[in-house]
């Protein structure tokens, strides 16, 4: 990993000229910026070209969770927008995981772009152990992390996202080069 890609910084503003100023701010040492749902929602890609004409990459992070075939075509669609990394949501399971692997890797192929990085959400951070339960999900938060992971793992996602709780447990039970994106508020 390239120097400055260690840290990813989240870009929670929503709008052009507070993203302009974080990344003018930060870009000597981190390379990697954040765009989530609100950023996304309030800029749309004008956020993603400005943090890349600013020589920024682009970890876009709007969880696609639907249908396979939806994902699939707006997982062709980022890999269009040079994103280096982009999430979905291990629930969708494992065939729309494959197929947001398998067309963004395509669409890379087709435009001669390396391809995003494909992480998995698994357990959302703001959950606690009394809404497993709420959600039909049997088990620990712990417990489902891993196999949702083990699921993102065998649907050829480059990694997942993770609190720093789940780091040990992920490592030891997930192949060396999996990617663990650890979030810290």
């Amino acid at each position: 990993m390239a120097r400055g890609e260690k840290i990813i910084v989240a870009l929670d503003v929503n709008n052009i000229n507070e993203l302009e100023k974080l990344v003018d701010k930060l870009r000597a040492v981190v390379k990697i910026f954040k765009i989530g749902s609100e950023l996304f929602t309030s800029c749309g890609f004008e956020a993603i070209d400005v943090v890349r004409r600013k020589g920024g990459k682009v970890f876009l992070d709007l969880k696609f969770h639907d249908i396979p075939n939806t994902v699939m075509k707006a997982s062709r669609a980022i890999s269009r927008q040079g994103v280096h990394m982009f999430t979905v949501h291990t629930l969708g399971g494992i065939d729309m995981m494959k197929q947001a692997v398998e067309a963004s890797r395509e669409e890379a192929l087709r435009l001669k772009t390396p391809p995003p990085l494909v992480l998995g959400v698994t357990v959302l951070t703001s959950l606690n152990a009394d809404d497993m339960p709420l959600l039909g999900i049997q088990g620990s938060i712990n417990d489902e992390v891993l196999r949702l992971a083990k699921l993102a793992e065998k649907a050829g996602l480059s990694g997942v996202i993770a609190s720093p709780k789940e780091l040990p447990l992920l490592r030891k039970n997930l192949k060396k080069d999996f990617l663990i994106v650890i979030v810290v508020f």
